[in-house]
């Protein structure tokens, strides 16, 4: 398909960017191929990794040997993103390659090899940045935002855990200021496109300046697969819970909480060559009323994202996320302090701002809090995110040590 060295490094340039934005129908696969040429079937092949499907194409390897030194057409499928990429060549001019990127209106003609290297150094993070953002909002797979299982609403989710949700009725100080903790959860995701699963784990831990004021530092991170593509994500997020209210006692039943905090992060993913470095910075309000052994809490969250450049040597990664996530829920629980054992159950609703795949997703919770020895609790417990052609349902264990 590509005859001379020359022509195989412009196009590896071409595939290489087409392939931040194709997805396959098949049932086991997330990508897809298709190579056309005159005379000659059409070939279509799937894998759950752009970066190995892009090699074939390159060096017409495999079933893509017949198109060696033809005139051709490959179309590149994304999720349910159909024809997201198109690479053409001519025999007569083998050096040369045409990338067209519809969802971008992108359109452009490779001469040699030098143009595209010139290309990607400069003008083409630009390029590459805005069909990652493509690939966040119309498929179900994006890796840096646009739905649950995405960086942005992973690093919501640790934030709310930590400051929004009711997690820790023994004691009456500051939710998420009290003591260290370890997080892990597994989780079996299920879209319209394929299935799969999420691991996550977080250390935390906190200085409590005084009954009221703390500062904690969570360190999250996350591994995904989506039908055999990963991603991998890794974060930090520093928060300041400032409680308003005294302890919660039969003469003082009111719980209000705030907690400013800041954000840095990243995820990728060779399989679907995409992700990015995020920063960002929101806020969590929690109120609440003890009414006899019962607390009824409500929860507040308001996060902006946005992406930051990554230089590697000659290459300029930019990372295209503009996000704003909202998010609020209510939350009932029973038992707490002068008890051995919680019960917890509520709901939350969360809302991406700008565009994403899932707009908004609904997440039931449920979980059961025993405490042993002085101020240290086990809590086992259950989250569902439940969107458009997106449901995703974790187990959580997570044990939080008093010192």
């Amino acid at each position: 398909m590509f005859k001379s060295p020359r022509s195989k490094v412009a196009a590896a340039s071409a595939a290489v960017a087409a392939s931040l934005v194709f997805h396959s129908t098949a049932d086991a696969d997330l990508f897809g191929v298709t190579v056309d040429a005159p005379g000659l079937l059409p070939v279509t092949v799937t894998g759950d990794s752009l970066f190995d499907l892009a090699e074939n194409v390159i060096d017409s390897a495999g079933d893509f040997e017949q198109f060696e030194g033809t005139s051709f057409t490959g179309s590149l499928d994304y999720a349910n993103l159909s024809n997201a990429i198109i690479v053409s060549g001519d025999a007569l001019n083998p050096d040369a390659v045409r990338l067209q990127i519809p969802s971008i209106g992108f359109d452009r003609i490779f001469d040699d090899e030098d143009e595209a290297e010139e290309f990607l150094q400069n003008e083409g993070a630009d390029t590459l940045a805005r069909f990652i953002a493509v690939v966040n909002e119309q498929t179900l797979v994006g890796v840096t935002d646009g739905n649950p299982a995405a960086l942005t609403a992973i690093l919501a989710d640790d934030a709310f855990r930590n400051y929004g949700e009711f997690r820790n009725p023994f004691v009456g100080y500051t939710q998420g200021g009290d003591a260290t903790r370890l997080y892990g959860s597994a989780a079996f995701i299920d879209t319209d496109v394929g299935e799969g699963v999420l691991y996550e784990g977080a250390f935390s831990g906190a200085i409590g300046l005084t009954d009221h004021v703390a500062i904690s530092l969570s360190i999250p991170g996350a591994v995904r697969d989506i039908e055999g593509s990963q991603t991998f994500f890794v974060g930090a997020q520093l928060g300041v819970p400032i409680k308003f209210t005294p302890a919660t006692g039969p003469d003082q039943p009111f719980l209000w909480q705030v907690t400013p905090y800041a954000l840095a992060s990243g995820g990728g993913s060779q399989d679907q060559l995409a992700g990015g470095i995020v920063l960002g910075g929101g806020a969590v309000n929690l109120v609440g009323i003890k009414i006899g052994d019962f607390s009824i809490t409500s929860g507040q969250q308001a996060v902006g994202y946005g992406g930051t450049p990554i230089e590697a040597g000659d290459f300029r990664f930019e990372t295209d996320v503009g996000q704003t996530l909202l998010r609020g829920s209510l939350q009932a629980t029973y038992g707490g302090t002068g008890s051995a054992a919680y019960i917890t159950g509520g709901v939350a609703y969360t809302r991406f701002l700008d565009d994403a795949a899932v707009d908004d997703y609904v997440s039931p919770l449920a979980g059961i809090g025993l405490k042993f020895g002085r101020g240290n609790v086990l809590r086992v417990g259950y989250r569902g995110d439940i969107g458009d052609g997106f449901d995703m349902h974790r187990g959580e264990l997570e044990l939080r040590f008093s010192f």
